[in-house]
């Protein structure tokens, strides 16, 4: 039994490690924080995953239902999926029926369910393009897209096949790319981020390539201390955790600065730091 749940383990650096006793600690956390990830909650009646899990004996969902589902991961995941990025009225409209496109986009996806069970990668950016346009003006949303398929693979198939794609995990990825692959080339020296690499910015993301590279930090992982943890777990750690800043006070002026934790991460992959062994 872990004494204080609060209390982290941290790699070599200084970085939080990936552990199971951080992993039992951030669920413990998750578990009690109500706003946290509702949409995989499957224990609570207003969350996607029940919703999803009471259908998984009425396939094919309707368009209704899918709308449902995309309007409950939008509205919990704040991804704006509900702006098509189209100018309407010579103005842009925040809420201009993105839902409702998305929902007639995957109902017309051919063999959606089997992709989803089998974990296809380029359905992510199948989806992503759901609001996009070649012509510009609309939206390229791989974030929700990521989501979509996590949460609903996950409460429909019971699957670990899907992780999510966001700012905050994808943001401090290249720390542990570097700490535990040796892997600084491509991330560190070119200043890239994960997003420019895997062509998201661009509007033809990479999943499989961004996917793979979580699933390597994962297996070195296992290797290094026998524990291989979950792609649903390796989102909830990062993202609770370097969501958001912490509080030290300067020595000389007293002051309380907010120091973001990716930023520091990210600091030892441009200093003598080690390479997880």
């Amino acid at each position: 039994m872990i004494k204080d749940p609060y209390k982290f383990d941290f790699d070599a650096n200084g970085v939080l490690a990936l552990t199971e006793d951080n992993i039992f600690r951030i669920n413990f956390i998750i578990d009690n924080d109500s706003n946290y990830r509702l949409s995989s909650d499957i224990e609570n009646t207003k969350s996607v995953a029940r919703y999803v899990a009471d259908r998984r004996n009425t396939l094919p969902w309707s368009k209704d239902e899918l709308l449902h589902i995309i309007t409950e991961i939008d509205r919990q995941n704040s991804t704006h999926q509900d702006s098509t990025g189209v100018k309407k009225d010579d103005s842009t409209s925040k809420n201009n029926g993105g839902r409702e496109k998305t929902a007639e986009y995957i109902y017309n996806i051919h063999n959606l369910y089997a992709r989803l069970e089998a974990g296809d990668p380029s359905l992510v950016n199948d989806i992503a393009k759901a609001l996009y346009k070649e012509e510009g003006g609309g939206r390229y949303t791989f974030s929700f897209a990521s989501k979509f398929c996590t949460y609903v693979s996950q409460a429909l198939y019971d699957s670990d096949k899907y992780c999510i794609y966001d700012r905050v995990v994808s943001d401090v990825l290249p720390y542990y790319a570097w700490a535990y692959l040796g892997d600084d080339s491509c991330f560190a020296r070119s200043k890239s981020k994960i997003s420019r690499i895997f062509g998201i910015d661009d509007n033809n993301g990479d999943y499989a390539a961004y996917r793979l590279l979580i699933d390597k930090i994962r297996k070195r992982n296992e290797e290094l201390t026998g524990y291989l943890i979950s792609r649903k777990d390796f989102d909830h750690l990062l993202w609770y955790y370097f969501k958001g800043d912490y509080d030290q006070k300067d020595k000389e002026t007293k002051r309380v600065l907010h120091i973001s934790r990716t930023t520091e991460a990210l600091r030892h992959i441009r200093k003598d730091s080690a390479i997880l062994k």
